[in-house]
This record gives C-alpha cells, sequence and structure tokens, in this order.
C-alpha cells in the first residue's frame, strides 16, 4: 500500500481525511513545518498532500517544505491545498514545483483522489524513465551485446524492421533476455521515428484494466467517476514515435477490442468520447508466454490473436542458455559498465567464468548481471580487483564443472578490455583444438570433426591459427604442440 504525508494546521480537516483515505494509503500526518520535515527524514513517503499555510501568521510554510522535498526527494508528488488560493498562489506553488494545487472547499474529497492518484502515476513514469536513461547512458544498451549467430541475426532483424517502419513487431522470449532493450533498438535505428520523437512502453500487466485503458487511450472530463479533468492518454502521447506494449498477452479481453481496431484501422477514442483519434506511431508487443495456449485457454480473444499474429513480424530472443559463447562477452561488458561508475574491479578468474558458463541462467541476462553486480560487490569487500568462485552466489557454485569436463578451458581470467576478450575466446579456440587433435589423432580429422570451412579443412584449420599467431605472437609459446614445425 503506498504511503500518503498529510501535511495541515488544521486538525479537522486532517481528521476528515483520514477514514475516507486509509483503505487506499498508509497514512501519516503532520501539523507544521517542523513536523512534516521530521517525518520527511524519518520515512520518506509516496506521495505528499502540504497545506500552503502552516500557521496564523500567513508565512507561506508550505513552501518552504515543498522546496526541500523537491531539493532532497525530486520524485515524490505533492499536491498542494490551501484555503486561499487565486492565481498568484497557484503559480508559486507549481513553479516550486508543486505536482496539482487545490483549493479547499465542502466535497472536494473526490478530486483529492483524483489528483493524488494522476500525481503517483505521472511520478513513477517518470521516475522509471529516468532510472532507465542512466542505465543506458552507463551500459549503453542500444549495443546489443553478442557474437553468436543467433545474436547476429537478431540485429539484422532490428535493423531492417526499423527501416522498413514496419509494425506491428512482435518480440519473444524470455525472462529477462532483453525484450525492452531490443525495443529500444528499434526505436533508435528508425530514421523516422528515433529520438527527439517519444519511446513509451507500458507494462499491460500493470494495474487493473480500467487504469490500464485510461494510461493508454486517455479520457475526457467527466468520462467516469472522478474525471474532472481531461487525460491525455500514451496513444496520443506517442505521436511519431514507437509505443511499446509488454505482457501482451496479459492485456483483459475488453482491451484487445480496442486495441484490435488501433492495429486494423490506426484510430481510438478517449474514455468518454465519440470522437476517433488518429494513431501515428511504430507498435512493437512483446511477451515471454506462450500466445496460442492463452488462446485456448481463453484469456485472449481469437481474432485479437489472429489478427496480431497474422500482420506481425517476428524477433524471437534466445535464451542465455542457448548462446553461452556470449557470457564472456557480456560479463566483460558488464563489468565495464561497473568500471564506468568507479568501481574497482578489473577482471573474472577463470574458474569464476567456469561457472558462470556452466549455469543454465533461468532469468537470462538480467539474472546474470545480477549476479555479476553481487560478485563485484563482494570482491570489492574483500579489496580485490578480480573476482573469484567465492564471490559467486551458492546457487552458481552447484554447477561448479570439473576439471575435465569444464566448458571452457582453464587459461586466463577475462579482461574487460576488447583486446584481452578476443584474446581470451582465441585461447579457448585453441584449446578445443589440442583437445580435439588429442581425441582424433590428427589435425586433418579434428578440422573436419569442428567444421572448419573449405574443400581442405586441415588448410583452414591452420588458416586460423595463423591468424590467431599474427594478432597474439604469444599463443605460439602457450600452445607448442599447435604451432609445431
Amino acid at each position: 500500500m503506498p504511503t500518503l504525508l498529510i501535511v495541515d494546521d488544521d486538525a479537522a480537516f486532517r481528521e476528515s481525511l483520514r477514514r475516507p483515505l486509509q483503505s487506499d494509503y498508509d497514512l501519516s500526518f503532520a501539523a507544521s513545518r517542523e513536523e512534516a520535515l521530521s517525518a520527511l527524514g524519518a520515512s520518506p513517503p509516496d506521495a505528499v498532500l502540504l497545506d500552503l499555510y502552516l500557521n496564523k501568521t500567513g508565512d507561506r510554510d508550505g513552501l518552504d517544505v515543498l522546496r526541500t522535498i523537491r531539493r532532497q526527494l525530486p520524485h515524490v508528488p505533492v499536491v498542494m491545498v490551501t484555503g486561499q488560493a487565486d492565481v498568484e498562489v497557484a503559480v508559486a506553488c507549481m513553479s516550486a514545483g508543486a505536482s496539482s494545487f487545490l483549493q479547499k472547499r465542502p466535497g472536494m474529497l473526490s478530486e483529492i483522489r483524483l489528483r493524488l492518484r494522476e500525481a503517483m502515476q505521472r511520478s513513477l513514469q517518470t521516475f522509471r524513465q529516468e532510472q532507465l536513461e542512466q542505465e543506458f547512458r552507463i551500459i549503453e544498451p542500444r549495443e546489443i551485446i553478442g557474437d553468436s549467430e543467433c545474436m547476429n541475426e537478431v540485429r539484422a532483424l532490428i535493423k531492417q524492421y526499423a527501416e522498413l517502419d514496419v509494425d506491428p513487431i512482435f518480440i519473444h522470449g524470455e525472462t529477462g533476455t532483453g525484450k525492452e532493450l531490443v525495443a529500444r533498438a528499434i526505436h533508435a535505428n528508425n530514421p523516422k521515428r528515433c529520438n527527439p520523437k517519444p519511446f513509451i512502453p507500458i507494462n499491460l500487466s500493470e494495474g487493473s484494466g480500467e487504469l490500464v485503458a485510461d494510461n493508454l487511450f486517455g479520457h475526457v472530463k467527466g468520462g467516469f467517476t472522478d474525471a474532472n479533468e481531461p487525460r491525455i492518454g500514451f496513444l496520443e502521447q506517442v505521436r511519431g514515435g514507437v509505443l511499446f506494449l509488454d505482457e501482451i498477452a496479459e492485456v483483459e479481453p475488453h482491451l484487445q477490442v480496442q486495441l484490435l481496431r488501433v492495429l486494423q484501422e490506426r484510430v481510438f477514442k478517449r474514455i468518454g468520447s465519440n470522437v476517433e483519434v488518429h494513431f501515428d506511431a511504430q507498435i512493437v508487443v512483446a511477451t515471454n508466454a506462450d500466445i496460442e495456449k492463452r488462446m485456448r485457454e481463453g484469456h485472449l480473444r481469437d481474432d485479437f490473436v489472429g489478427r496480431l499474429m497474422k500482420q506481425a513480424v517476428t524477433i524471437v530472443l534466445p535464451p542465455l542458455r542457448e548462446r553461452r559463447e556470449d557470457v564472456p562477452l557480456l560479463a566483460a561488458h558488464f563489468l565495464k559498465s561497473y568500471q564506468q561508475r568507479g568501481w574497482k574491479i578489473n577482471t573474472i578468474s577463470n574458474s569464476a567464468m567456469d561457472l558462470l558458463y556452466a549455469y543454465d541462467w533461468p532469468f537470462n541476462i538480467r539474472e546474470l548481471e545480477g549476479v555479476l553486480k553481487e560478485a563485484t560487490m563482494r570482491a570489492m569487500r574483500r579489496k580485490s580487483a578480480e573476482i573469484e568462485p567465492r564471490d559467486i552466489g551458492v546457487d552458481l557454485q552447484r554447477y561448479s564443472p570439473s576439471e575435465e569436463d569444464s566448458p571452457i578451458p582453464s587459461t586466463t581470467p577475462v579482461n574487460t578490455d576488447i583486446t584481452h576478450i578476443d584474446l581470451y575466446l582465441a585461447r579457448q579456440e585453441l584449446s578445443i583444438v589440442r583437445d580435439s587433435i588429442k581425441r582424433w589423432h590428427t589435425k586433418t580429422k579434428a578440422a573436419e570433426q569442428l567444421g572448419y570451412s573449405g574443400k581442405e579443412p586441415r588448410s583452414a584449420l591452420h588458416a586460423r591459427l595463423k591468424q590467431h599467431k599474427k594478432r597474439f605472437p604469444q599463443l605460439a609459446s602457450e600452445f607448442p604442440d599447435l604451432y609445431k614445425n
């Protein structure tokens, strides 16, 4: 339940709000500037209802509290109330950072509820957007990490679909595979719809169907109870940009009908209005669910699924366990992002990388990042710049491979510099070649079994060895049996 701090020197007003709001909020109260600042410092609330005049002297103490909140808790929405309202007062409050401004009057409870709800929705959206933008500035998400064949295919599809401005685009992948990341990459690569035109993500599983509908379509004044002001929905806000509808398989049936019209006719109506509004944006949808199963179970309408699947082009994101060769690159990428934050971490030891490589990653890249972040913290607490097996969580330790069946050779730790990544991968390849020669006894048979292309696999293998030696001369001494004359 969200927390709400009510700051007002009028005890009767405070008590008049207690019973009607306590079912929606965890309430706390303050009667003065000092009590308000103390409450804010002790436990920051999710929202504040703040009186402008907190004393009998006529001083606007509420503005001081508002400015403090804006400095210290910039994402906490503040709805200002006062019994003495005029244009100058309203401008002062909004200029100081109030989310909304209300004049006290009888029967205003429904308006307070509406303003609080809208302020919290806007604040949450802004906060999430800023979090994402900050994260993206740090880890450069539009660079889709991975050199596996399947990820090269994903990159090619992103570029093609973005440049052609085709829609809807259907992204399917397990939790944590980077569906929103791909949607943002589509936005960034679409010359018609990239910045400064908006990218707006919405999770269709968050909130009630009514709330999701209001977020999407907006409403006119009087469109429903408590709709005292019009609201512009995301379908209008995204004009010219890209709309990302996550968890499309969770959308409620009555919304499927409305979204179907958007897909087919590119028009919609605000809640409470009969006026059609033109929709102009590229639509990207995503889910980790089995769409056909959800339809058979009655959660999705046949016509909605039929239209969506018939019209859509698809990008399937592989789980991390199916592209293990990308684990070292992803790990190095995350470590580099931590270094950019000033964290003192440089490498992952070979034995720690064995654990990362062997694990199945049920929650995919998101889980890998979380594990590496925690391991980095543990290594730094040891005052070490290298992540070791003891820094990695117990769950991964259970997957520790034996020396003889380790999926990657025990050669050298991973470093975040790209040259070291390539050296690491070269050593990995040469170790596999060496082991294959031991198994098949000849380079020719080993080259054939490993799939080196060309009419002469042995010649292709020699060319590959020569390429590695030219770039990394030290490999000749590390693998003398491969480079002996």
